[in-house]
């Protein structure tokens, strides 16, 4: 468990060196930590620990994980699509495309959970007069392969498509914050299911045709293998080439965006 006050869907942040393949050296050099309590008796000494009849673990992970399904759909999406992503973080900006060429600063937490991120950033929000409707509209990051809202989650414009989540181009959707999405329509070159042929869907590199529908491709190729093998699909690695080609300034700013989302 973190100790920064970041949380990820409510909850604190946890963190691990066996998923990853390595061996927690920094947990056994650390007193407080609930995994190196043995007893019953030590483990609940600390507040933020819980025994779990065998062995001594962090509160939440003991006792809160079969909560997961009574969240606030309003703050962290549907059931069968939550948000991904830290939330928490007091520093720091994240900075994202909103078209080909602009960027902007978001929160640091951007996308972490449901909330109308570009009122307070977008331009367009921020100025005198009628606004378009996607300002007040929430939406959150997602991970695709878990959404089964009746809207499909979208995957991130070209420009931002260095941010990546469990080795996929990054997915977002208004639809499991029970909004609409006028965004997008707005912006018709730039997502798949605004391409209504498969001609026009061919001509995306992140889209795939279903036989009926243009979605992204991990909705199209990845997500059902996934399912089915329980390995988890990831796509193939974008080519250093594509964040150095932009100037040193982007090339950071960009660098930012994926620590603020993908970390």
């Amino acid at each position: 468990m973190t100790v920064s006050g970041i949380k990820y869907q409510g909850n604190d942040a946890y963190w691990s060196y066996a998923t990853c393949g390595s061996t927690d050296f920094f947990s056994a050099e650390t007193k407080g930590a609930c995994i190196n309590q043995k007893s019953q008796g030590e483990c609940e000494k600390l507040s933020k620990c819980a025994w779990d009849g065998k062995q001594c673990g962090g509160k939440e992970v003991v006792k809160t994980c079969k909560e997961s399904d009574k969240k606030d759909v309003s703050i962290y999406g549907e059931e069968d699509c939550r948000c991904v992503g830290l939330d928490g973080r007091d520093i720091g900006k994240a900075f994202m495309h909103i078209n080909d060429k602009d960027m902007i600063a978001y929160s640091a937490n951007v996308g972490s959970t449901c909330k109308a991120w570009e009122n307070e950033n977008h331009p367009d929000c921020l100025k005198d007069g009628e606004k378009p409707a996607w300002c007040s509209a929430k939406w959150c990051f997602v991970d695709p392969c878990k959404c089964k809202t009746k809207v499909a989650p979208k995957a991130v414009m070209d420009a931002n498509k260095a941010m990546r989540f469990q080795g996929k181009t990054a997915y977002w959707s208004y639809a499991t914050c029970g909004s609409e999405d006028s965004w997008s329509a707005g912006m018709k070159n730039q997502y798949c299911p605004e391409q209504k042929s498969e001609a026009a869907c061919a001509k995306l590199s992140k889209c795939g045709w279903t036989g009926k529908e243009c979605l992204g491709k991990a909705l199209v190729e990845i997500c059902a293998k996934q399912e089915e093998t329980g390995i988890l699909g990831v796509e193939a690695p974008l080519p250093e080439s594509s964040a150095l080609s932009l100037s040193p300034v982007k090339t950071l700013l960009v660098l930012l965006t994926i620590a603020g989302f993908s970390n």
